[in-house]
């Protein structure tokens, strides 16, 4: 899918995904008793969040979000009739209202008799971005500013932190597969190895690294993995059951493990084949008998050391003949790729990102 903005991308369920896990981790956090103790209510304070690394920064967005949630968790605190999660995120008839940057007030209008605000009427904090969603921050670049209440700024920095820094390292790594995959014509996809509850803001951070989002549950496409076709014994009868199960049918994609399962998924009209775990001249092999009107998709064990030679291979010069030795680099049984894989799906961008060091900073 293409690049969405921040609210393009955080709409319905994926919003509702995203409030749940920021109200999941005000509620772990619990109270901010030491805030509350040493600082008097009125106490102000101003914060800025600063790049420690280069990085491409995701998450800048969850700054009004979190700090409006983490109000809302102090007002419950003190008034036990507002809740401090919604049951139901889903159930809202509100549509969210976002503070623009500077603002100091945002009511999302009118509000049913069984239902708070999504936002606090008067949040007691204003923000100001410095940087933008997408850039490439530099080491000591100030990110934001964040003035308001020292108590409420204590009990929110930790998860704003939390959550930016860990969207920020997956749009970083995305980042450079991305770059390794430049002048192939392949797409990076992500998968469906994403942490529990944070998946919307994992596949979002991808966006932003310049990668594709692959399916975000199973309902989006219907993939025959190694353990359906072997459970079902063969790949010619699961796909033949999916197209009888579901009319119209949704776009097939068959994970094939070597060139009889190709052969066998182009025969019974997958939409999209899967090289799953195949060498660079297994996957040569096989992209020489899939037709282009079935899409191709590289996936298993990929990293950025391999990366080039998985999606590269021989190729097809510009006038239709194979490429020289020397600039195929990997033989193929003397056989050259009629075209590259579509695209190359990467686990590690989601599960193995490493976070970015990013702080917070106090500035009066």
């Amino acid at each position: 899918m293409d690049s969405l903005s921040f609210n393009e991308f955080f709409q319905g369920q994926s919003l509702n995904f995203l409030l749940r896990a920021i109200r999941v981790a005000l509620e772990e956090d619990g109270l901010e008793l030491t805030s509350r103790a040493v600082f008097p209510a009125g106490h102000r304070s101003k914060i800025a969040l600063i790049a420690k690394q280069d990085a491409i920064l995701a998450g800048l967005s969850l700054v009004p979000i979190v700090m409006a949630e983490a109000q809302r968790f102090e007002l419950a605190a003190k008034n036990p009739a507002i809740s401090r999660i919604s049951p139901d995120p889903s159930a809202r008839s509100v549509p969210l209202v976002r503070p623009e940057p500077g603002e100091r007030s945002a009511q999302s209008g009118p509000i049913a008799s069984n239902q708070e605000p999504d936002w606090p009427a008067w949040p007691d904090w204003s923000w100001q971005p410095v940087a933008t969603e997408g850039a490439a921050v530099k080491n000591g670049d100030r990110l934001a500013i964040i003035e308001g209440s020292t108590r409420l700024l204590l009990k929110a920095e930790r998860i704003m932190l939390n959550f930016i820094t860990h969207m920020s390292g997956v749009a970083t790594l995305t980042a450079r597969y991305v770059q390794a995959l430049e002048g192939s014509g392949v797409r990076l996809l992500d998968t469906r190895k994403t942490l529990p509850g944070l998946r919307a803001a994992e596949k979002y951070a991808v966006q932003v690294g310049g990668g594709c989002n692959h399916r975000f549950s199973l309902e989006d496409m219907l993939m025959l993995k190694d353990n359906h076709i072997d459970a079902a014994g063969s790949i010619s009868k699961a796909v033949g059951l999916l197209r009888a199960a579901y009319a119209p049918c949704p776009p097939i994609e068959v994970e094939c493990r070597n060139q009889a399962e190709v052969l066998e998924a182009v025969a019974a009209g997958a939409d999209r084949i899967m090289l799953d775990n195949m060498e660079p001249e297994a996957i040569g092999e096989a992209m020489s008998v899939i037709p282009r009107s079935i899409e191709t998709e590289v996936s298993g064990g990929v990293n950025l050391e391999n990366i080039a030679a998985l999606v590269r291979g021989p190729w097809v010069n510009g006038s239709g003949q194979s490429a020289s030795g020397s600039e195929r680099g990997v033989s193929c049984s003397g056989q050259a790729l009629r075209r590259p894989p579509d695209f190359i799906s990467v686990g590690r961008i989601t599960h193995s990102a490493p976070q970015v060091d990013f702080s917070i900073r106090f500035l009066k």
